[in-house]
């Protein structure tokens, strides 16, 4: 179990989930746009953690991918003991300052990055998978790539060859 020095929230998990079940499902940014009543760009920047996510647009975010707010709290009720004893982050119940969360810059990178563009969606193993009960076989991209220094590098170089072996070891 890694030490919790890293710092994230409720909101920055939450937004993990939707961007990636948004992209994985070929949903187009304004389709969501629309269902909270904000142009594209102001969810580009939502989903960036450029602009705070609030009750309301999590509700309307999750209408327009025809998910449940339920369905997306119970994969980040998952994503937390992960995060933790993987990354050693501590996800607060507070707001946090956007320099203080320490997750949402690396979310940010694995969606802008070579490999995130090259794997196709097929490829990727997402995040609602921790819901399946054999989920502990195989481990979801993004947590792969936000907790293992090896992954990462990997894929950072465009997901060439086999990933490797997954590792325990903190990007922190």
């Amino acid at each position: 179990m890694q030490e919790q020095s890293l710092n994230t929230n409720f909101s920055t998990l939450i937004l993990l989930f939707l961007r990636e079940y948004r992209i994985k499902n070929g949903i187009h940014q304004a389709h969501v746009a629309a269902s909270i009543g904000k142009t594209p760009s102001a969810l580009s920047k939502i989903e960036s953690g450029a602009s705070a996510l609030n009750t309301n647009t999590l509700f309307g975010m999750c209408h327009g991918l025809s998910i449940s707010p339920s369905h997306a709290i119970s994969v980040i009720e998952r994503l937390i003991p992960l995060l933790a004893n993987m990354g050693g982050y501590y996800v607060n119940s507070i707001d946090i300052e956007s320099g203080e969360d320490d997750l949402m810059p690396k979310i940010n990178e694995y969606f802008n990055s070579v490999g995130f563009k090259v794997i196709k969606p097929v490829e990727w193993v997402p995040l609602q998978f921790i819901l399946n009960p054999y989920y502990g076989f195989v481990m979801p991209t993004a947590i792969r790539y936000l907790t293992d220094e090896n992954f990462k590098k990997w894929f950072d170089s465009g997901a060439v060859g086999m990933p490797p072996m997954l590792s325990y070891q903190s990007l922190s």
